[in-house]
C-alpha cells in the first residue's frame, strides 16, 4: 500500500492517527491478503483497496459532519415575546434600542431629606466611585449638601427599574400612537418620567406615593417589590388618560379571571404586577423554566429585579442567562424646564449584560400587558399549557385573600415537616419582611382550612420554624445552594 492510500484521519473526523503516520503493509493481515488478491488478478481488474478507502473517508466526513452539526446547537433569544437566532444581530439590537431605559441621573430638581430618613451624604461613596463619574462632576454642589437629595446614585436602582417596566408596558399598550402611525412614540412616553415632580412618573412622584401608608419609604431608602408595585398603580390611578393602564397587583400569584374580565371591560388595559419572590436565598430550581416563560409571553413587560441590593430590568434570555438593561449608569439629569430641550438618546442603549438564572435574587417584580379579553385568554392559555408553577387561574374570585400555602391542604395546626419543600418555594409569599425590602402589602395570612385566619406574626413564626428545620437539613445532606457566580457581559452564545 502506498502512502497516497492512507487516510488522513484527524481531517476527516475518524478516530486514531493523523494523516502524516503511514501505515505498514505487511503489519496487517488485511493488508497482506490485499497483496495477494492484487498480484494473482488481470492488470485490468481495479484494485479494491482504493475502493476501501474511498468508502471509509465518505462514511468518515458523514459522521464528522453529523457530529459536528450535533454538537453544537443554536439558542435562539427571546425577548419579550419575540425570537431571534443568533445571527440576528441587526433586528435584535434594533429591538433592544427600541426599549426604553432609565438610569441613575444627577442634578435634578431637589427632593428634601425626610426626618429620620438617610441623609443625602450617606451615599457620598456611591457618588465618587461610580461607572459614570462625569455626571458627579457636572453636580458638585450634592457632595456637601446633606439637606437635598438631587441624585438618586446609591439608591434608586429599583425604581429605575420599575420606571423602565411601566414605560415599556406604555410603549406596549401604544401611548402616544397617532392615526397616521401604527408605531408608539417614546419620546412622549419619556416626558411622562423626566425627573421633575411635574411628571407623573418621575423619581419624585414614586418617592411621594411610596412615602404614604402603609409603605412610608423615605427618600434614600430601597424600594423592594411590594414597594414599587403599589407606587406604580398609584401613579396610574391619578393619571386621567385611557391609554393608561389599570393595574392589578397580586402579590400571591393568584389570578381570578372574573376581576380581570371586569377591569378589561371598561375599555382599558390592563398591567398586571406580580410582587414575588421564588425562593430563600436564591431562586429555587423549581421555578427556572416558569420563570423563563414568562419572558417567551408577548404580553410580557419585563421584570425587576437582580441581585441584593441591585435591581436591574430583565427583558429577555438565551439558555440560562437573562438579559438586562443595567439602571447604574449615572446620567446627567435632563432640563427641569418645559422650554429645554431633552436628549431623548440618553434614554436607549444596545448596551446590555446577562446573569445566570442561578445567581438571581429570588425577589422580584414581574409584569404583564393584558389588551382585552383575547389577549388575556391566549395569555392564560399560554401558561396552562406550560404548566407554569408561578402563576395560577381561578375563575371566581374568593371572598377572602389567598395566599400560597392556599395551595396546600393545611391548616394552622398541620405546618409540620411534610411542608418543607413547599415552604422553600413559596416562602414569603406568605408575608415576611426581608433586607432585600419585600414587604407583603396585606394584613394578614389566610389559610385555606374552613376560612381559619392567623395573624401575620403567627404565620411568619411558624414559617422561619420550617424554613430553620430545612436550612439544617440541607447543611447535613451537604448540598447547600451556595453562591452562584454573577456572570454579567457574557453577551449571546453563538
Amino acid at each position: 500500500m502506498t502512502s497516497s492510500d492512507n487516510i488522513g484521519r484527524d481531517g476527516s473526523g475518524a478516530p486514531g492517527a493523523g494523516a502524516n503516520e503511514s501505515i505498514q503493509a505487511d503489519s496487517s493481515p488485511v493488508s497482506r491478503v490485499l497483496e495477494s488478491n492484487s498480484e494473482s488478478s488481470s492488470s485490468s481488474t481495479p484494485s479494491i483497496t482504493p475502493m476501501i478507502s474511498q468508502l471509509w473517508s465518505n462514511l468518515a466526513e458523514r459522521a464528522s459532519s453529523s457530529l459536528l452539526s450535533s454538537s453544537v446547537p443554536v439558542s435562539a433569544i427571546h425577548v419579550l415575546g419575540k425570537s431571534y437566532q443568533p445571527e440576528d444581530t441587526v433586528p435584535l439590537n434594533a429591538d433592544i434600542l427600541s426599549k426604553i431605559w432609565l438610569t441613575y441621573r444627577a442634578g435634578f430638581e431637589p427632593i428634601s431629606k425626610a426626618e429620620g430618613g438617610p441623609a443625602p451624604l450617606s451615599f457620598i461613596n456611591s457618588m465618587l466611585f461610580n461607572r459614570n463619574i462625569s455626571s458627579t462632576i457636572s453636580n458638585l454642589h450634592s457632595l456637601t449638601d446633606n439637606d437635598y437629595f438631587t441624585t438618586d446614585v446609591g439608591w434608586g436602582c429599583m425604581i429605575r427599574t420599575s420606571q423602565s417596566l411601566l414605560a415599556n408596558a406604555l410603549l406596549k399598550a401604544g401611548y402616544g400612537t397617532s392615526s397616521s402611525s401604527s408605531s408608539s412614540s417614546s419620546s412622549g412616553i419619556i416626558d411622562m418620567f423626566l425627573d421633575r415632580s411635574t411628571a407623573p412618573f418621575s423619581l419624585h412622584n414614586f418617592i411621594k406615593v411610596a412615602g404614604e401608608s402603609p409603605l412610608q419609604v423615605k427618600p434614600g431608602e430601597w424600594f423592594g417589590p411590594s414597594a414599587a408595585s403599589l407606587s406604580i398603580k398609584r401613579l396610574c390611578d391619578s393619571v386621567s388618560d385611557s391609554k393608561v393602564p389599570q393595574v392589578l397587583i397580586s402579590e400571591s400569584s393568584d389570578l381570578y379571571n372574573d376581576q380581570i374580565q371586569n377591569l378589561l371591560a371598561a375599555g382599558r388595559t390592563v398591567l398586571v404586577l406580580l410582587p414575588i419572590r421564588l425562593g430563600i436565598d436564591n431562586i429555587s430550581p423549581y421555578y427556572y423554566s416558569s420563570l423563563f416563560d414568562l419572558l417567551t409571553l408577548p404580553q410580557s413587560v419585563g421584570i425587576a429585579g437582580g441581585k441584593p441590593s441591585s435591581s436591574y430590568y430583565f427583558f429577555g434570555f438565551q439558555d440560562s442567562k437573562l438579559f438586562y438593561l443595567d439602571p447604574h449608569y449615572p446620567q446627567q439629569s435632563n432640563p427641569n424646564s418645559d422650554t429645554e430641550s431633552v436628549n431623548y438618546s440618553t434614554y436607549h442603549t444596545t448596551k446590555y449584560s446577562t446573569l445566570d438564572i442561578g445567581g438571581m435574587d429570588p425577589s422580584m417584580m414581574a409584569g404583564f400587558l393584558i389588551k382585552d379579553s383575547e389577549d388575556y385568554q391566549n395569555f392564560t392559555k399560554s401558561l396552562l399549557e406550560s404548566k407554569n408553577k408561578i402563576i395560577h387561574f381561578h375563575e371566581q374570585r374568593e371572598k377572602e385573600r389567598r395566599s400560597s400555602t392556599s395551595q396546600q391542604d393545611i391548616s394552622s395546626d398541620d405546618f409540620s415537616l411534610s411542608q418543607v419543600e413547599m415552604a422553600e418555594e413559596d416562602f414569603v409569599q406568605v408575608g415576611e419582611e426581608t433586607e432585600n425590602g419585600f414587604v407583603d402589602l396585606g394584613d394578614e395570612v389566610t389559610v385555606k382550612e374552613e376560612s381559619v385566619h392567623i395573624s401575620r406574626e403567627e404565620g411568619v413564626d411558624k414559617i422561619d420554624e420550617v424554613v430553620s428545620i430545612a436550612r439544617e437539613e440541607a447543611k447535613d445532606g451537604g448540598e447547600g445552594a451556595g453562591e452562584a457566580s454573577d456572570l454579567e457581559g457574557d453577551g449571546i452564545k453563538v
